[in-house]
């Protein structure tokens, strides 16, 4: 993968387009010597996509097979120190809110 200046892709911004729509190459903007951002094809961005809506699924399904297993044991062993789904969620609704 190449770089090149900001600068540089300023003045060769057509060539550059092309090189990664014709080309298929991908291709680094530096600002101040370091990486900024990426110019790459519109399908390789809509497979970046994919990839971040398939692993938020996967999070999500991961998340609710635990609550699932926690329900499932507490269930099994009353008072054993499992919240309930309804417990969980009272408590997050509760809490204060995070900054990202």
């Amino acid at each position: 993968m190449e770089r090149i200046a900001l600068q540089t892709a300023r003045i060769e911004l057509s060539r550059v387009v092309n090189r990664v729509t014709v080309g298929g190459e991908r291709i680094v903007i530096q600002r101040h010597g370091k990486d900024a951002v990426a110019l790459v094809t519109l399908d390789d961005l809509e497979r970046l996509r994919e990839l971040d809506e398939a692993e938020d699924r996967s999070d999500v399904e991961a998340a609710e097979s635990a609550l699932a297993e926690a329900e499932r044991m507490e269930a099994e062993r009353p008072g054993s120190g499992f919240p309930s789904l309804d417990q969980l969620r009272a408590a997050l609704s509760d809490a204060p809110p995070t900054n990202p």
